[in-house]
């Protein structure tokens, strides 16, 4: 699942590989699309069928991202009024089992013409990966969107405006990465865990491993993870029913809750 950054809109997936929209304040559907895109690799079905979710995946949908709102470049060309439109773009990225990204708009009415803009239409599909991808996160400046897979690779895209290109791809030999958060108060960092039973931390900028830290007795891989607003802690949860939170810094880890607990598939602060 995942939220909207305007806090109305909730989009989820299924086993199927549909993609569902609703709106927060009346926990009704929303109408995804409008018209069919014979150029788009996405099934898109009817206005009635999209009410109850539309084709995106092939398999099921394990990964869904929201990416901040993000302002268009500015330009004093003749092209400044669609320079304007892009103003307080919104994109969702999607990804599961079929190991394709998919990219949509998932931007607001258009606040220039006042006009109804179609809502959530397919941007791009991304083959950066050779297996299923496990996780999609947009950084918090919208500039870049990172994606781990089973292949046991991380790989950046470079976002501006509604194109997203591979940068770099980056091996993770110890295992697939199933869990990844951002440094919420510099933007410089991820964390990731997976089967290698490990916190790791990531410089965002180059790509490279800077520390990893491993709890002892870990019965189990790590599952997901999310970082507090201050950038001071990292809560976990594994395939041993332990929730746990680290020190970002020296990897300590200041508090637990036991096994009695099932497992979580999403920690959020």
């Amino acid at each position: 699942m995942a939220v909207h950054p305007n806090g109305n809109e909730l989009a989820c997936g299924d086993k199927q590989g549909k993609l569902y929209i609703y709106d927060l304040s009346t926990m009704t559907s929303m109408t995804a699309h409008k018209n069919t895109e014979s150029s788009s690799t996405v099934t898109v079905e009817s206005s009635k069928s999209s009410v109850d979710g539309f084709n995106a995946h092939e398999a099921e949908v394990l990964t869904l991202n929201y990416s901040p709102y993000f302002h268009g470049s500015s330009s004093t060309s003749s092209n400044s009024h669609s320079d304007e439109s892009q103003e307080n773009l919104v994109l969702l990225a999607s990804a599961g089992r079929d190991r394709l990204i998919h990219v949509f708009d998932a931007t607001e009415g258009n606040i220039v013409t006042n006009k109804e803009k179609e809502r959530y239409s397919h941007l791009a599909t991304l083959d950066s990966h050779s297996s299923s991808v496990t996780v999609v996160k947009f950084t918090l400046d919208g500039k870049s969107l990172i994606s781990c897979g089973g292949d046991k690779t991380m790989v950046l895209h470079t976002v501006a405006d509604k194109t997203v290109t591979r940068k770099k791809s980056i091996q993770t030999p110890k295992g697939t990465i199933n869990g990844l958060t951002l440094d919420i108060a510099t933007n410089k960092y991820a964390v990731s865990t997976g089967q290698d039973k490990r916190v790791n931390v990531w410089n965002l900028a180059s790509g490279k491993l800077l520390r990893s830290y491993r709890p002892s007795g870990m019965g189990g891989e790590m599952y997901k993870c999310s970082m507090d607003p201050s950038g001071t802690f990292v809560a976990t949860c594994s395939f041993d029913k332990v929730i746990r939170v680290f020190d970002f810094f020296s990897g300590e880890i200041v508090a637990q809750v036991g096994r009695e607990v099932k497992l979580m598939k999403k920690d959020i602060y």
